[in-house]
């Protein structure tokens, strides 16, 4: 029945024949229309309406938790979760004793509410969810870095995550300034097994598990690695051959390098690896004293070509080997950060610019890295080196991601800008539109509004206003199914978008998004957007220049659309 508004929550009033599977009621509805100060009231005719109540029956003993939002209200959780049972103010009232105002619930505070017959009680991930772990903030974390490398979430459970887990932190009052020491409340449903042990590991006593090995190679095996992982690097391993180096009034020393492999650097360096310990001590102290790029390694016999290649890389001027226990970020724009099993730096000089290589070791079913994100890692200084039974993974050459280009929306004002995204996104727009509030056949005379923007979406149309109407005219327009948005003429761009998309009930939301170029979430690029969910899937706004290799990727893999303004 039109016309008729929503009850106030402490008023709603319970229906005769409750009992019933279904009631019916006649109202006689009153239409009063209030005239201006010193006008006349005018009252419409006396209509008699109809009503069919429907009503679900719940059980007490079958409950869920909803962990409060920000910006949620009572009504509209009801509205979503419980739509059709009757008495649920009592019923919630009876659930909820520690609530002493239900017109006033906060951020973070849980509801326990009834489940209707015939839904599904509440999951025990939900359960989990509203229980946690405590987590330790560590240096160098931020919240991109918690969700997707601590807690292990995929691109596509970010935000969802990201929102339990400010309901389950309501003290923290900027996740984007997160500080050493501060312990977070994690949501428990929302973490792999693995990381869920992880975490409660961290009590005194708790048992830790053996970390799988990589496979023990054979000294040959071992050595055709190493070669390839150098070579990489733009170096060289010689494995055949004679080569000679000059003793001060000695000689010379010959070392055959099929039994004493030879690396060599970009940097110059050159580390002679003796596996079987051939060359006397001082015959190498007498050489690295002398030719200060000369480093000679006698390397232990465990089969760990990682050890191995440690030793190596670590005799070298200019590189470093370190172990993948954090991911690593990556110079530049948007943030990149890739996590693997191993990482050689070079030690940056002047003029020259990042490198690092991302070494890891991959199952038999795993696919490779796409050419295209291991191309684009490449343009950022980044070499991936995926390893399979000792040998290195070339990237999957059947992708055929091509670079795209990012949508500009060139806009001189809020107002122009959400004019052009509103069509772009399928809504009716009128522009600078007149929206009559009195008529001359009804009330005597006429009075119109000019709206800067009248959007329809679906059954309820908004008028977007730069100045504060009569609570009159609001209300009058209210009964028409619209509503009113004043946007400040002093509004940001993007703050005028997020009001707007929230007044049309579709969800936005500004944050630093992470996307994982990857199956495994081991390579993700962060950069701050504004997002809108609506019925074509996720947009992201972005006042920057985003990579056309990575919008390509970002297309491909994520289906997603980016627009800059």
């Amino acid at each position: 029945m039109s016309g008729v508004s929503p009850l106030h929550p402490s008023k709603e009033k319970l229906p005769r024949g409750a009992m019933n599977s279904s009631a019916t009621i006649a109202a006689a509805v009153f239409l009063l229309v209030a005239g201006l100060p010193g006008e006349r009231a005018y009252c419409a005719k006396e209509e008699t309406a109809h009503m069919t109540f429907k009503t679900t029956a719940v059980s007490k003993d079958r409950t869920s938790t909803h962990v409060v939002k920000k910006g949620e209200w009572l009504m509209d959780i009801l509205r979503r979760k419980l739509p059709d049972v009757e008495h649920r103010f009592t019923i919630l009232r009876q659930l909820n004793p520690h609530l002493k105002n239900l017109d006033r619930i906060l951020p973070g505070q849980k509801l326990i509410l009834p489940v209707p017959e015939g839904a599904q009680a509440e999951s025990p991930k939900e359960k989990r969810d509203s229980e946690s772990l405590p987590y330790t903030v560590k240096p160098g974390d931020s919240v991109t870095t918690i969700l997707v490398y601590e807690m292990g979430i995929a691109q596509d459970e970010t935000l969802k995550t990201l929102r339990i887990l400010k309901a389950l932190n309501p003290g923290v009052s900027d996740f984007n300034r997160l500080e050493p020491g501060q312990v977070l409340a994690l949501p428990k449903g929302s973490l792999p097994l693995a990381v869920r042990a992880g975490l409660a590991s961290a009590a005194p006593g708790a048992k830790t598990e053996t970390p799988v090995l990589p496979k023990i190679l054979g000294l040959r095996e071992q050595t055709d690695l190493v070669a390839q992982v150098i070579a990489r690097m733009k170096g060289s391993v010689q494995t055949a051959g004679t080569h000679f180096i000059p003793l001060p009034q000695l000689g010379q020393l010959s070392i055959d390098c099929s039994r004493v492999p030879l690396v060599e650097f970009p940097d110059g360096t050159i580390v002679l690896v003796d596996f079987d310990a051939r060359i006397p001590a001082d015959i190498r102290k007498m050489i690295e004293e002398r030719w200060k790029n000369y480093h000679w390694i006698v390397p232990q016999k465990s089969g760990d070509v990682f050890t191995l290649l440690r030793q190596i890389v670590q005799a070298s001027a200019s590189y470093t080997f370190e172990k993948g226990e954090k991911p690593q970020r990556v110079e530049g724009a948007p943030e990149l950060r890739v996590a693997a099993d191993w990482f050689i730096r070079r030690k940056t000089g002047p003029g020259e610019g990042p490198y690092l290589q991302a070494l890891l070791t991959i199952p038999d079913a795993a696919r490779p890295l796409p050419a295209a994100v291991a191309s684009f890692l490449e343009k950022r200084g980044v070499l991936w080196t995926e390893i399979r039974e000792g040998k290195i993974v070339p990237a999957a050459k059947e992708d055929s991601t091509a670079p795209a280009e990012v949508q500009s929306i060139f806009a001189g004002s809020a107002k122009d800008l959400l004019q052009i995204l509103l069509t772009n996104l399928g809504y009716p727009v009128g522009r600078d539109t007149d929206v009559r509030i009195f008529s001359v056949e009804k009330d005597g005379f006429n009075l119109s509004v000019k709206g800067d923007l009248l959007v329809q979406a679906g059954e309820t149309s908004l008028l977007v206003h730069h100045r504060r109407l009569p609570e009159q005219f609001v209300n009058i327009l209210a009964e028409r199914s619209y509503r009113v948005l004043i946007l400040d003429p002093e509004e940001s761009k993007r703050t005028a978008v997020e009001r707007t998309f929230r007044a049309l009930a579709v969800p936005v939301a500004f944050d630093r998004f992470p996307f994982a170029l990857d199956e495994g979430g081991r390579i993700v690029a962060t950069f701050p957007a504004l997002e809108i969910l609506h019925s074509g899937g996720p947009l992201y706004l972005v006042d920057f220049d985003l990579d056309r290799d990575l919008y390509g990727i970002l297309r491909r893999m994520r289906d997603i659309a980016v627009v800059r303004y």
